[in-house]
């Protein structure tokens, strides 16, 4: 499974559970369409879940950020082999690449044409900072109930089994707070398990949906 996110900070977090470059085309053939073109983008996080297994993230789509003038930061996992043409065409504010592998691995990646932003000798203000491990810290994204950054129907089943068996399904202060999108104040309830489900499924746009005291 594949997650992807516009979080409110203008951030895009695409989660890779286990995906190789085949497995990963089907997906891609969607990306061709360009979702993320001319967006109000700023930072671009990719990440796999789980670094160890041997299907991850490797492979970015043709004109996925294409034209995403806002865009300053990237952080590129080094499990990444190909990124396909137009992937960052016109990002011409490009600064910072995050890549967590080496300098030689980086060089190994196959980088198609219309990729300016990519290369330090076509974009003058790039900076590529090598080897870096981003910083952990709790999630507070609004329905991100089990703290994974994103929000879907996982966030949904963890509310509910907290609910269910609290002792056995514990939630941090952080994520009780990030699960309750409904009456957003008041405790957990199914009826956030449920908002996340109608957001998930794009019947709301924000979240939370609704306040304590809201009229």
């Amino acid at each position: 499974m594949l997650r992807k996110k516009i979080m409110s900070d203008n951030t895009v977090k695409i989660i890779g559970e286990g995906k190789t470059i085949e497995e990963f085309k089907p997906w891609a053939a969607l990306l061709n369409q360009a979702p993320f073109m001319d967006q109000q983008i700023e930072k671009v996080e990719i990440i796999n879940i789980n670094e160890a297994d041997d299907r991850v993230i490797d492979y970015l789509g043709k004109n996925l950020f294409s034209h995403c003038g806002d865009m300053t930061d990237v952080l590129i996992p080094a499990s990444i082999k190909m990124i396909d043409e137009n992937a960052f065409g016109d990002c011409i504010n490009l600064e910072n690449i995050y890549y967590t592998g080496t300098e030689e691995e980086w060089n190994e990646i196959a980088i198609m044409e219309r990729n300016d932003p990519l290369f330090k000798d076509k974009n003058e203000k790039l900076n590529i900072i090598f080897n870096y491990e981003a910083e952990e810290s709790e999630s507070t994204v609004p329905g991100d109930a089990n703290g994974d950054g994103v929000v879907g129907l996982s966030d949904a089943l963890a509310i509910l089994q907290y609910l269910a068996n609290q002792m056995k399904y514990p939630l941090t202060e952080q994520q009780k707070i990030n699960a309750d999108v409904f009456l957003h104040g008041d405790s957990i309830t199914g009826m956030d398990a449920l908002t996340i489900q109608k957001y998930d499924a794009g019947l709301y746009d924000t979240l939370p949906v609704s306040y304590l005291g809201d009229e």
